[in-house]
């Protein structure tokens, strides 16, 4: 019932704002994609659980956690394509990538600006292109020995500041670190 009572809070002022507006001539510019980000961390608790399959592989969120589970490598988006958890990728603090997955995929964490903690499971060998673009608040990572391969601009943009290099690391491809304190 109060979730009812604050959402029409929140339209009555938007209606009122878009009114005092075009009374004095002024243009508002409401971008979509905001507001769907906004109504999707309204409505999520903190306990709930949701869950869907990605390719081959499993996905979960809870707990403002993403787990990524099953055997192979993620299956990298098309174009113009959405990994089913971008619409959750604001509030996710932490994902997990489970043993079993070998390559996580093509920015499937990208811009997940809240994520601070990432942990790899022991059968990651390849860091995929952009998978960890953008992501600011990640400041430290450690990539466990299977780890061979960290793919263009991995980690391009993100806030890394440290990271433990795996032994066994043996491509790091071109702007895996690009506007980071570690390029």
């Amino acid at each position: 019932m109060k979730n009812v009572f604050l959402k029409t809070i929140k339209q009555g002022v938007l209606a009122l704002a878009l009114g005092i507006c075009l009374l004095f001539g002024g243009e508002i510019t409401i971008y979509a994609a905001e507001l769907e980000e906004a109504n999707v961390r309204e409505s999520i608790t903190s306990t709930e659980a949701i869950s869907g399959t990605w390719g081959d592989l499993t996905w979960e969120y809870t707990n403002a956690t993403l787990t990524i589970r099953g055997t192979g490598e993620m299956k990298d988006r098309l174009v113009g394509e959405e990994y089913p958890w971008e619409a959750y990728a604001a509030i996710i603090t932490k994902v997990v990538v489970e043993d079993g997955i070998t390559r996580t995929s093509y920015c499937a964490f990208m811009e997940m600006e809240n994520l601070t903690t990432v942990s790899l499971g022991n059968t990651v060998q390849i860091i995929g292109e952009g998978s960890f673009d953008e992501c600011e608040s990640l400041k430290e990572i450690a990539l466990p020995d299977s780890v061979t391969c960290i793919e263009v601009a991995a980690f391009q943009g993100s806030g890394l500041s440290e990271i433990v290099f795996s032994d066994n690391l043996t491509t790091i491809g071109k702007q895996a670190f690009f506007l980071t304190v570690l390029r």
